[in-house]
């Protein structure tokens, strides 16, 4: 598919997510596109939502969140989960 041909329907009442949030939670979501520079689409719990950061996120990155305001906008602290490498399978043996 075409990058520039996509479209993700962006949700502009949040009011039901808001409800299951609570300041402190930690949750996960994905960023599904970026839109321009420091503008992404994150999914949330079966929501995209049309968000800005500071921070450099790519396409597909899995965000960690913890919620920092809820009302009036929501307010989260997104860092990038790390990917975890697999260390027995990239151990070497080198005989000297």
């Amino acid at each position: 598919m075409d990058y520039h041909s996509q479209s993700f329907s962006v949700k502009f009442n949040l009011d039901e997510l808001k409800k299951r949030l609570q300041k402190g939670m930690v949750i996960k979501g994905r960023i599904i596109d970026c839109a321009k520079k420091n503008r992404y689409i994150l999914r949330v719990w079966n929501y995209n939502i049309y968000t800005e950061s500071k921070k450099k996120f790519e396409k597909n990155d899995i965000i960690t969140m913890t919620v920092k305001e809820i009302n009036p906008n929501l307010v989260f602290d997104m860092t990038k989960e790390e990917k975890l490498i697999d260390t027995e399978k990239k151990k070497t043996n080198i005989l000297i």
